[in-house]
């Protein structure tokens, strides 16, 4: 845990008042979080995939707030920076240019990227305090975290475990549209009638594509994961 979580965690322990840094960092992130949540994903459950990807971005601000304030790269593990780079890197590879893995909420479309390529930067910037600027400081002999198995079986996990929107991108196929696959008309939804569609010959489209619609408008990239879900 960060040195600076640390002392204002004891400090509130004593009656103190945390750190202005941490305390501007914990006002930030609730003030963001709640005008995403509230006018960006218009309270939709499935913003809480983007409040998670922002609890992320602010546990790697209060590394960086450590890093400032000690003044060294004492307690930061290189190979731990280089798997979340590597994963951040990763998973912006897929949530730029396709439909899977996002919220159904409107903050599927530009926030949750954008937090996510935040992130990045900080952990990049992480390392090269680690690798450059204080790298007398670096613990390399505490630093034994296996990243070779871990990365092994994270692989391993991700060819199992994939989105199907994902996967039919990387095939050449087509991936549905959002009109594609759900259309509004009156009170409701209805199938589209192109003959190609997942949803061809007048089938009703599946409930859980409805619920996971109910309460809001059909909103941008991310509806498809709905249809995923629901086993489109």
């Amino acid at each position: 845990m960060p040195t600076s979580v640390s002392q204002a965690l004891c400090s509130l322990a004593g009656g103190k008042a945390p750190p202005t840094d941490v305390s501007v960092a914990y006002g930030l992130f609730g003030a963001c979080a709640l005008t995403v949540y509230h006018f960006v994903a218009n309270g939709e459950f499935s913003a809480v995939l983007t409040m998670a990807v922002m609890l992320q971005c602010l546990a790697i601000s209060l590394l960086c707030l450590q890093t400032l304030a000690n003044g060294s790269a004492t307690g930061l593990s290189a190979r731990a920076l280089g798997m979340e780079a590597a994963s951040l890197a990763l998973r912006l590879s897929s949530t730029t240019w396709l439909n899977g893995y996002l919220p159904v909420d409107a903050s599927g479309d530009l926030v949750y990227q954008l937090v996510d390529a935040c992130s990045l930067a900080m952990v990049l910037w992480l390392l090269r305090q680690v690798a450059v600027v204080h790298r007398g400081s670096y613990q390399a002999d505490a630093d034994t975290l296996p990243v070779g198995h871990m990365l092994l079986g994270a692989f391993a996990l991700a060819a199992l475990l994939h989105d199907l929107f994902v996967a039919e991108a990387h095939r050449g196929q087509e991936t549905p549209s959002v009109p594609y696959i759900l259309e509004p008309c009156g009170g409701g939804l209805s199938a589209p009638s192109k003959p190609d569609s997942p949803f061809a010959g007048g089938h009703e489209q599946p409930p859980g594509v409805r619920h996971a619609l109910d309460g809001g408008p059909l909103r941008g990239r991310g509806v498809g994961v709905a249809a995923a879900v629901a086993g489109v």
